[in-house]
């Protein structure tokens, strides 16, 4: 009987050594996740910010934002592509940040022009910039 009571004993002792652990590492991992996406920005966040590269293109904005599309899904697996009223908005998720680059390409009189804006520029692969470029 006196065995079973200590080991009785010692697991409620460690058991409670285990819950202590548990909220040690929630907090941990809560604060390590508001560090994390404390750099992030969602899509309304990338167009307010300065462009990270504006230029012109002689593509038509239907033709720019497919090419686009189409290298950063190459490239990531997947790119959003939504109507504007006079373009494109071309984005690459993030299931975490929400948008990690976006593209928009609105129309000239005579093709596009693209405003290209990253989440993290210095953190971001070379790829997402140079597809716009080489697109247009």
């Amino acid at each position: 009987m006196i065995k079973r009571r200590s080991r009785l004993f010692l697991a409620s002792s460690l058991q409670g050594e285990v819950v202590k652990g548990n909220a040690t590492t929630r907090y941990a991992y809560a604060t390590l996740a508001g560090l994390l996406l404390a750099g992030c920005a969602t899509v309304s966040g990338l167009s307010t910010k300065e462009p990270d590269l504006v230029m012109t293109s002689a593509k038509s904005p239907h033709d720019l934002a497919a090419c686009i599309a189409a290298s950063w899904g190459h490239h990531h697996g997947g790119a959003n592509t939504n109507l504007l009223e006079n373009g494109f908005v071309v984005s690459i998720p993030n299931q975490v940040a929400g948008t990690d680059a976006e593209a928009t390409i609105t129309s000239e009189r005579v093709g596009s022009h693209v405003s290209f804006s990253e989440r993290m520029p210095s953190l971001s692969p070379a790829w997402m910039k140079a597809s716009v470029v080489q697109c247009r």
